[in-house]
């Protein structure tokens, strides 16, 4: 099993732009997420909370991240385990 970048960086966030967006249709989540990577996103997170003021009121920058998979992604570690050995 490869090791996320999260992981790399030994559980901590590495430097760089953070991005927030807010999904409102379920819907739309594979197709945001997809884009986010093809933009060279290096990791998404999934992570809830509430933003207020311009900034968020309950999130934790230090608290171990929820990184999420594209459907291309669990596709293709999906059909490298149904290989026959």
């Amino acid at each position: 099993m490869s090791r996320t970048k999260f992981e790399e960086n030994f559980g901590q966030r590495p430097g760089g732009v953070m991005l927030s967006v807010h999904i409102a249709d379920p819907l739309n989540e594979e197709r945001m997420i997809e884009t986010l990577r093809a933009e060279g996103a290096a990791d998404v997170e999934q992570a809830d909370g509430e933003w207020r003021a311009g900034s968020w009121a309950d999130f934790d920058p230090v608290a171990a991240p929820r990184l999420v998979e594209s459907a291309s992604n669990r596709e293709r570690q999906q059909k490298e385990m149904d290989r026959p050995k």
